[in-house]
């Protein structure tokens, strides 16, 4: 740089970089993006673990055959915009998905591969996170989402279906004790006896 030349800085997006490099690809340049690591999430305590194990237990007999249910299993989200910081996926805490998944190398599940995700709300979640996460499985059209909140008395539960324009159209609430209806796997799913979070 010459002398009484300023640097300048320019900040680009993970999609601005990424469509950055791509170019600079064309032109015969080697381009390696190391992307920054987020912080992880805050501990996850045990009854939020209690809670993901008897959904899982009570949803596995009752899923036609060619389905399972699985967890730690990424789905993808398409259009994010170029100033997006956030991934281009969402991880459920359990995802009802084609069995065929399980023998495929692919990182991520295509929205319309999964028949319901369930996503158990975490004891420090804002009412703001919630309406963010289930907007982003909307966004992303997944047909069903199932939110089980242990944070009220007596334990509540919500299930979100039919995604159009990046909102759910339809939105039954329910509690603890209460059967939801899953229709498009052919029966419910009981939320009696499931762990609540002491406030």
């Amino acid at each position: 740089m010459g002398p009484g030349r300023r640097a300048v800085t320019v900040r680009l997006g993970p999609g601005q970089l990424r469509s950055a490099a791509r170019v600079l690809r064309r032109v015969g340049l080697r381009v390696e993006i190391h992307a920054e690591h987020p912080a992880p999430p805050p501990p996850r305590c045990g009854k939020h673990a209690g809670v993901v194990r008897l959904v899982r237990l009570r949803l596995s007999p009752r899923l036609p055959r060619g389905l399972v249910v699985v967890e730690g299993v990424s789905v993808e989200i398409e259009g994010l915009g170029d100033g997006d910081q956030r991934p281009a996926y969402v991880t459920p805490d359990l995802t009802v998905c084609p069995a065929g998944f399980l023998a495929s190398d692919e990182r991520l599940l295509h929205p319309q591969d999964v028949e319901i995700a369930v996503e158990v709300v975490t004891a420090d979640a804002t009412r703001e996170q919630v309406v963010e996460t289930v907007g982003r499985y909307a966004g992303a059209g997944v047909r069903a989402l199932l939110v089980v909140d242990p944070r009220t008395d007596p334990g509540s539960w919500t299930l979100h279906t039919e995604p159009v324009a990046g909102n759910y159209w339809l939105t039954r609430p329910g509690r603890y004790g209460e059967p939801v209806s899953l229709t498009s796997l052919g029966g419910s799913l009981a939320t009696d006896r499931l762990p609540r979070y002491v406030p």
